[in-house]
């Protein structure tokens, strides 16, 4: 479940999300980490499914305006560079935990 990408200004830039033996998800975005619950990882994907449709829908969003996620009293900013690898990597995420490579046949 790992994404990893280069921006353009040679910056390399990590996300990706890891099911630890406990059952929480590690997620992984630049220099933090943070342990999720599966419902929250849900409610993550659903955000940026949101934050996504909201750039299509007309111009109250600027260009540069950055995916803001507030989990407790840690805020994740992801600006709009950022965003595809972000949203793929909990999207990978959550696809894994729902077991839909397997009914796919992607296993």
């Amino acid at each position: 479940m790992k994404s990893h990408e280069r921006k353009n200004r040679g910056c390399h830039t990590q996300c990706f999300v890891q099911k630890c033996s406990c059952g929480a998800f590690h997620l992984h975005y630049r220099y933090a980490m943070v342990v999720l619950h599966k419902q929250t990882l849900f409610q993550i994907m659903e955000e940026c499914y949101r934050w996504e449709e909201s750039g299509k829908a007309g111009p109250e969003r600027t260009s540069s305006s950055p995916l803001i996620i507030m989990l407790g009293v840690v805020s994740l900013i992801v600006p709009e560079d950022d965003f595809r690898m972000f949203s793929k990597a909990v999207n990978d995420a959550v696809s894994e935990e729902l077991g839909l490579p397997a009914l796919i046949g992607q296993v």
